[in-house]
């Protein structure tokens, strides 16, 4: 089986949204994820799943890339609708097609226990609230840098120390995957395996990873030791203050964009609390 990549990697296709800058990005972000937690109706949520899409398509995200991210959650789309359809308590609803009850299996004064139309649509909304925040986050990691990321951090206050950590931590996982395939392979080239039948013993499937783990980590030590030394011979943390590369420029498109994402979640707002827009 291949490798699940649930976020894939910046694109080089200029597009819109990659010449923004990080708050305009952010708040494209931050709406979509605001409107997955606001509304719990899947016919209102579909319009958001649409645009998403659509957004990820034009950023150069692939639809075979798509598909693989919604394909490495199948299975938590499945759980999350089968428990929300027979735990759900249509006392609670808002709207009529959310009372009705198709079978009731279980029922008392604490635990009502049954197949729901509320329960169904909610679990519908589990997947799209999902799906939802699963493409807005590769839009943001698709139109956004690891630089941007980190530059915009520092301007909301964030130390630059965190975000170095954060930067070395993200730049250095697909090196340690590479290290863990070499050990694996290193290792059966002379006769021995990380993989050891468990023959009815508890234990013997962990024992079987424990020699991957003492090079790993020899080799993580030997790497950050590396780093500290290349840091301190530049000069790292000699002055606190620290210049920057990259400067936030906001333009039409950006206000424009930043203005529309902005009045779309207040619209939102005003009409979950007026027309009961996006209960169940």
């Amino acid at each position: 089986m291949g490798d699940t990549v649930l976020f894939s990697a910046p694109s080089r296709k200029a597009s819109c949204l990659k010449k923004m800058n990080f708050y305009s990005k952010f708040v494209i972000f931050a709406s979509f994820t605001a409107h997955a937690v606001i509304i719990h109706n899947p016919i209102h949520l579909l319009p958001f799943v649409f645009l998403g899409l659509v957004l990820c398509l034009i950023s150069g995200v692939s639809i075979k890339t798509l598909f693989g991210m919604a394909k490495a959650v199948m299975g938590i789309f499945l759980f999350l609708f089968i428990f929300s359809a027979f735990i759900y308590d249509v006392d609670a609803a808002h709207t009529d097609m959310a009372r009705k009850i198709f079978v009731m299996i279980w029922q008392n004064d604490f635990i009502k226990f049954g197949l729901t139309s509320g329960g169904m649509l909610t679990g519908l909304s589990f997947i799209l609230k999902m799906l939802i925040l699963i493409l807005a986050s590769n839009l943001f990691m698709q139109t956004t840098t690891m630089e941007e990321i980190l530059f915009g951090m520092n301007r909301i206050g964030l130390p630059y120390q965190f975000g170095l950590m954060l930067s070395i931590a993200l730049r250095f996982i697909p090196t340690f995957k590479k290290e863990v395939s070499q050990i694996q392979q290193a290792q059966k080239s002379r006769g021995a395996s990380n993989k050891r039948k468990a023959d009815g013993k508890k234990g013997n499937a962990v024992k079987g990873v424990i020699p991957l783990f003492v090079p790993m980590i020899v080799s993580s030590m030997r790497r950050s030791d590396t780093i500290a030394m290349s840091m301190t011979s530049r000069g790292y943390g000699f002055t606190p203050k620290r210049t920057r590369l990259l400067e936030i420029k906001f333009g039409i498109l950006q206000i424009l964009f930043c203005i529309f994402f902005v009045c779309v979640f207040a619209v939102s707002l005003y009409a979950k609390s007026t027309w009961q827009f996006g209960l169940l």
